[in-house]
């Protein structure tokens, strides 16, 4: 559930409001310091509640606050971008002006333990091509999963993120001749087209078949 802005005396209602329903999350918007995400999360603990924070950095302040807010509580669960309002404080123009943004997001996100983060929205909701080529962007930059906003993007979204048949069989491939190379008593070897197989590889294959595993149960709403 979104609610006002952390510190806001909306917020603080809207708090009194939520606080001991039967909430998976709060989504705070136009998070700016870490302070007033612990109140929200403290708030939550008093109430025995097991919901999650997520944070929506939306300005200047918030982005270069980012690592803090994304520290700043075990209940913080993942930061993302409001795109629009944070585009409009930084006087930003087109992808350019965020491609900065975007980055120092997923480093944040990684570097306080937390999950790739999920991309910001797409509002062209006709334009499925440009949404494919923008998500696809946003999953080699280190973003995962999308927020839609119309359920007609949910599977453009959820294919993008999903790993295709060849990338399952050859991380399942990778794992066998790693398996097969332990036995032989050395854990490295150099694949056909020269690519030197090191732990950083074996990682990103098992995270593929995680994922792989993962994604029959991707839904709606915040795609995969």
């Amino acid at each position: 559930m979104r609610i006002n802005a952390a510190g806001s005396a909306l917020a603080e209602e809207d708090l009194a409001a939520v606080v001991g329903a039967n909430l998976s999350g709060l989504r705070l918007p136009k998070t700016e310091a870490a302070d007033g995400v612990r109140r929200v999360a403290e708030a939550l603990e008093g109430s025995g509640s097991g919901a999650v924070v997520q944070c929506l950095i939306e300005s200047a302040l918030g982005l270069e606050l980012v690592f803090e807010i994304a520290r700043s509580h075990a209940r913080v669960a993942g930061v993302g971008l409001g795109e629009a309002d944070l585009a409009a404080d930084l006087g930003a123009r087109g992808d350019a002006g965020l491609f900065y943004a975007r980055s120092r997001l997923v480093a944040a996100s990684r570097a306080a333990g937390l999950p790739g983060p999920v991309q910001s929205v797409y509002t062209s909701v006709r334009d499925l091509d440009g949404l494919r080529r923008t998500t696809e962007e946003g999953r080699d930059m280190g973003f995962f999963g999308r927020s839609a906003i119309h359920p007609a993007q949910v599977p453009v979204i959820n294919e993008v993120f999903t790993p295709t048949e060849d990338e399952i069989s050859g991380a399942e491939d990778l794992l066998a001749r790693l398996e097969e190379s332990a036995g032989r008593g050395t854990g490295a070897f150099v694949l056909e087209d020269g690519r030197f197989v090191d732990e950083a590889v074996v990682a990103s294959a098992r995270a593929t078949l995680n994922l792989a595993r993962r994604a029959p149960e991707a839904t709606g709403g915040e795609a995969l």
